[in-house]
């Protein structure tokens, strides 16, 4: 009898035991397109562009585009994007 409570009471010790939270949070893992990521909100571009929560300077035309990034001496994107956007599913 005696053992069968002993027994009993080693099973559901782990119950009486408090929970203990980590010692340290776990470290954010980072990709490589987060150097790309403004945490701050937008700022304010030259010339007239947009940056969209990015680090990246985005432009109406790619005229403008093309002008800043040859005063900078940088490469351009251009990305066409077509389709219905009133409509999420056709585009």
């Amino acid at each position: 009898m005696r053992r069968r409570l002993l027994l009993a009471a080693l099973a559901f010790a782990w119950l009486l035991i408090p929970a203990q939270a980590p010692a340290q949070a776990p470290a954010e893992k980072k990709g490589p397109l987060d150097k790309l990521v403004d945490k701050a909100p937008d700022k304010e571009c030259k010339d007239g562009c947009s940056r969209h929560g990015t680090k990246i300077d985005f432009y109406k035309s790619p005229t403008e585009a093309a002008t800043a990034a040859k005063k900078e001496e940088k490469l351009v994107l251009v990305l066409h994007v077509s389709g219905i956007f009133e409509d999420p599913g056709l585009t």
